[in-house]
């Protein structure tokens, strides 16, 4: 337990799950669902654009290492996840339509992550990564930014009242 207590990434994680868990049993399933939904949107798309310059390195130098091909993996994952986002939320704005959900694009989104998953844990990460200390600046400041935006929003809708129409 007491690695576990050094790592402010496992405390911010488990009280996002807390609150989660408060915000889904103060307002309900629809708004705490919609809540969920924006915060991974926001995350998603500042991790997606931190790793990008990354990856653009990693694909224009070629893959050289196992650790350029695990954060290759890694871009492409939190990239179709924001994709998957996206396409949630259109989706529950427009109610949903019977046409859109079933059709070929959830499924393909899904195999997508799939193959990005599936690529990282080919990758041999027997040696240290290698990330310029602009890059990780870069992460860390869009990871924090992320959740600044998140949690301005979250306050947001929590004190507007906002009900989503069920």
């Amino acid at each position: 337990m007491s690695s576990i207590k050094n790592f402010a990434a496992v405390w911010i994680g488990l009280m996002a799950l807390t609150l989660y868990v408060i915000l889904y049993y103060t307002v309900g399933y629809f708004q705490s669902k919609f809540v969920a939904d924006w915060f991974v949107l926001l995350t998603t798309s500042f991790m997606s654009a931190a790793t990008a310059p990354v990856a653009y390195r990693i694909i224009k130098r070629g893959i050289t290492r196992g650790s350029d091909q695990f954060m290759l993996s890694y871009f492409l994952i939190v990239s179709f996840l924001l994709i998957q986002r996206i396409w949630l939320i259109i989706l529950a704005q427009m109610g949903r339509p019977p046409e859109w959900a079933e059709s070929i694009i959830p499924g393909f989104i899904a195999t997508m992550i799939a193959i990005g998953a599936g690529y990282g844990m080919s990758s041999s990460l027997n040696e240290p990564a290698e990330l310029p200390r602009r890059e990780i600046i870069i992460m860390s400041v869009a990871a924090g930014i992320s959740g600044v935006v998140a949690g301005m929003a979250i306050g947001v809708f929590i004190l507007s009242g906002f009900v989503l129409p069920s």
